[in-house]
């Protein structure tokens, strides 16, 4: 795992949890976040990641967020970090 891609994506996350940003919006985007965290991150730490992206969504529960994280592990093959930050620009959520 390449060290800038990381210490982006902890600020990117770090922006939405001291915001509150829900960018989950729809299960497609969802999915793709948990797919390109799953990819970059692996089953844990990925996992842990996805929660906090996640938990900001009105409907979070964590079973549910367990669940569809479990089907991004085995299903992220064509699904990489660029579309996480793809989804957090779309937010004004940067790294820089």
């Amino acid at each position: 795992m390449d060290v800038d891609t990381k210490m982006r994506a902890y600020a990117c996350i770090k922006i939405i949890s001291d915001r509150q940003i829900d960018i989950t919006c729809g299960y497609k985007v969802w999915r793709a976040i948990g797919q390109a965290l799953a990819n970059e991150f692996g089953p844990e730490e990925g996992r842990r990641l996805f929660h906090l992206v996640s938990q900001w969504h009105s409907d979070y529960y964590p079973t549910e967020c367990d669940r569809l994280f479990d089907w991004c592990i085995a299903n992220h093959d064509f699904i990489n970090i660029s579309t996480f930050f793809h989804h957090c620009r779309e937010y004004n959520i940067t790294f820089k």
